[in-house]
């Protein structure tokens, strides 16, 4: 390690917008600090900006190659995760790694390959991995993964998968993914300002975070069957729904605000429903997600 302030460099899915992927990365940068609380970190980003002033971190930009070959040599440790990174829904280029084309599997398999290749320590963190449908993408995980000293999953099927590519089951651990292990610090008067108002009533306030999904259905086939489910749910429970976006971007496949008024829309008792806005805070939505909801449905 340096003899001076330790160096972290951590490359995920920060800076895109999605208040998931940034309670993840407030998550672990509270843990690392509490074990080092002089620690130096920089984080590689698609708005580095926003990530210093929301994280209190040095940033790069993400298809800023040079800079982030120079943090990976000054580094002590290189940390790519959390979260389900290795993955092919959009495809692999292999000629765009160590590029500024760099994308998905090739941009987070980077950092470690370089970390590998500059004798830094290397940590894979509570990642997911799959699907991995091309020998391109198999190969690259692989690579990821020779290069790291640790490596921890944050389930048993992305651990299965990452042995099958030849990786020591021995070298692998499953963990939770690290937005579980945030400790809510707020009361829940502190999140009265960032709920909006909902339906009066008594019963369960149950979360639904849902994501535009069109691989392998059709997006209006699987909205319309879970709003029914969901009316079915109200019909028997005294409860009220509070749809969760977690990511915000324009264009469809990373708006979850306009896949929840969908969904609302298509509820025969929208009244009981209603859409989270603002919240795009880390912290703000583990108080909402930790102190407010009782239970939180998942869809992706």
């Amino acid at each position: 390690m340096s003899a001076t302030r330790e160096h972290v460099l951590i490359c995920g899915y920060y800076g895109f917008g999605n208040a998931g992927d940034e309670l993840i990365l407030a998550a672990m940068l509270h843990d690392l600090r509490a074990l080092r609380p002089g620690l130096a970190v920089t984080v590689i980003s698609g708005d580095p900006a926003a990530t210093r002033a929301s994280h209190g971190v040095d940033a790069v930009h993400w298809q800023d190659v040079p800079a982030i070959a120079s943090r990976v040599r000054t580094a002590d440790l290189v940390i790519v995760g959390g979260g389900g990174l290795f993955q092919e829904y959009s495809g692999i280029d292999p000629d765009s790694l160590f590029t500024d084309r760099h994308y998905a599997i090739t941009f987070y398999a980077e950092p470690a390959i370089l970390g590998a290749l500059c004798g830094r320590r290397v940590m894979l963190y509570a990642i997911g991995v799959g699907p991995l449908t091309s020998e391109h993408g198999r190969r690259t995980v692989r690579a990821a993964c020779d290069a790291a000293q640790v490596i921890t999953l944050r389930d048993e099927e992305s651990a299965r998968l990452v042995a099958s590519l030849g990786v020591d089951p021995a070298r692998l651990r499953v963990t939770a993914d690290p937005a579980f292990a945030r400790t809510v610090t707020a009361g829940a008067e502190e999140s009265e300002g960032l709920i909006p108002a909902l339906p009066p009533g008594p019963g369960l306030l149950v979360g639904v975070a849902l994501r535009h999904w069109d691989v392998g259905v059709a997006s209006y086939f699987w909205e319309r069957e879970l709003a029914a489910g969901l009316d079915a749910f109200l019909e028997t429970h005294e409860a009220r729904l509070l749809f969760v976006p977690f990511q915000r971007l324009a264009r469809a496949p990373e708006n979850d605000t306009a896949v929840a008024e969908r969904v609302r829309s298509l509820l025969r008792h929208p009244e009981r429903a209603t859409v989270l806005s603002g919240a795009e805070d880390p912290n703000a939505l583990g108080v909402i997600l930790g102190g407010r909801i009782g239970y939180i449905l998942f869809y992706s």
